[in-house]
């Protein structure tokens, strides 16, 4: 039961009032998921550095076969039974999550909910790059490349493998290869050529060439992502965040696509900022 999962912390845990959470559901193994709850007190929050792994005491780990905003909002009323009502929680996108959040809320309790930008962004790059007719182009050509280079003496060419969850990663990796593709497609002398003809090397990879400009847009997307995460795991949210982050985006020349990102992302960054100074619990 949730009871059991939360108990097995309990040794550890501290009530107190002003407790803020992160919480999510992990990867599912087979037919169970654990909802994990990470938390910090804000007296206990770092001055000066970004928030930190260690700084994080584990206050939940619950397996459960049901994700339901039901199941998330008793499990969260249980552990606020313990610990106190959280201040604040931290989530991702997951309408379980954010519904489950919003049961245990009530009117006397000012309780902050917070978007994780990391997950924010990677259903931004989802949602706009699956709308790219040449981006899912792409990808179907460097599908078709696998099979035909494979155990071939053009292996070290192979893409990289796409990773289920991280949307992030899997674009980051795949303009990575793109550039090494591209270096060795333009320099017949760079050591990965040895043994290779160009004419070989251009029959299997040569089509990559074709969507430079494309490649350059989507490289954009990833800036400004990266933009994003850095200032937001520097700064946290706080009162004129948005503002100063903004006049890093500013700087940046960016592609229609990477626009639509980067709007989405002033928005995220900019509600966070709202919710947070609107709070009774803003200092």
């Amino acid at each position: 039961s949730s009871r059991q999962g939360i108990a097995v912390l309990q040794h550890s845990q501290v009530q107190a009032a002003d407790w803020i959470w992160l919480i999510d559901h992990s990867v599912q193994l087979g037919k169970m998921r654990v909802l994990i709850v990470l938390g910090i007190r804000q007296s206990e929050l770092p001055v000066g550095r970004p928030l930190q792994k260690q700084d994080m005491q584990p206050l939940a780990v619950v397996p459960t076969q049901s994700r339901t905003k039901e199941d998330v909002a008793s499990t969260l009323g249980e552990l606020a039974e313990l610990v106190g009502k959280p201040i604040g929680v931290v989530s991702d996108g997951a309408t379980e999550l954010h519904e489950g959040v919003r049961i245990l809320e009530n009117k006397e309790s000012e309780l902050v909910l917070l978007d994780d930008v990391k997950h924010k962004a990677a259903n931004l790059l989802k949602r706009h790059l699956g709308k790219d007719a040449r981006f899912t182009e792409f990808n179907s050509r460097v599908g078709q490349t696998n099979p035909s280079i494979q155990q071939t003496e053009l292996e070290h060419f192979l893409p990289p493998t796409k990773k289920t969850k991280s949307r992030f990663m899997n674009l980051s990796r795949l303009l990575d290869w793109a550039e090494m593709v591209r270096h060795h497609l333009q320099n017949s002398t760079a050591p990965g050529n040895r043994g290779i003809t160009q004419e070989r090397l251009q029959e299997k990879l040569g089509w990559l060439l074709e969507y430079e400009q494309d490649i350059q847009a989507w490289r954009e997307c990833r800036e400004v992502v990266s933009t994003v995460l850095e200032f937001t795991n520097r700064e946290g949210v706080q009162a004129g965040g948005s503002t100063e982050m903004n006049k890093l985006l500013d700087k940046r020349p960016t592609s229609n696509l990477a626009q639509q990102i980067q709007r989405g992302l002033r928005e995220v960054v900019k509600e966070n900022e709202r919710k947070l100074t609107a709070s009774a619990h803003a200092e």
